[in-house]
């Protein structure tokens, strides 16, 4: 039996997926010099991506929890000369948005992802940093009197 709570192997193979993305690949315009369960490291030199969990709501049914994950995938940014904020910051989020329909069970573990939100903003014109977030609830369930198993497991 797996000892990790299906919530936390949810945001393993969440990370683990988007450090797979790379420039190129499928028209994707992003790799990821870092993807981070922490926050952003400062100076921030290259394209982070800092995934969080947020509230959970669960429902119980007959025998299992029906679980809604609200994930925070955020993304960092450092301008180089000539780039447009606005314009690097959308084309990174599409990639995200993209990224996050390839596969909206994560590798098995969920029964579905959605976006719900999303955002972009220039931290500071002086450090020439970007910063956006891509909101997703993910769907799972779990046994109901243990959520480290799946149900079947």
């Amino acid at each position: 039996m797996n000892l990790l709570s299906v919530r936390e192997r949810i945001l393993d193979a969440i990370a683990t997926s988007f450090r797979g993305m790379t420039e190129g690949d499928d028209d994707y315009t992003t790799t990821w010099s870092l993807v981070t369960r922490t926050q952003k490291p400062s100076p921030l030199t290259s394209t982070v991506l800092a995934i969080h969990a947020g509230p959970e709501r669960k429902v119980d049914r007959y025998g299992y929890n029906d679980c809604v994950l609200e994930v925070r995938l955020m993304f960092y940014y450092p301008f180089a000369v000539g780039d447009v904020p606005d314009t690097e910051l959308n084309r990174i989020m599409a990639d995200i948005q993209r990224w996050c329909r390839r596969d909206i069970q994560w590798g098995g573990l969920a029964v579905n992802t959605q976006e719900i939100a999303n955002s972009v903003e220039v931290e500071s014109p002086s450090d020439k940093v970007g910063a956006g977030i891509v909101v997703i609830n993910v769907l799972y369930r779990h046994t109901i009197n243990d959520p480290r198993r799946m149900i079947g497991e």
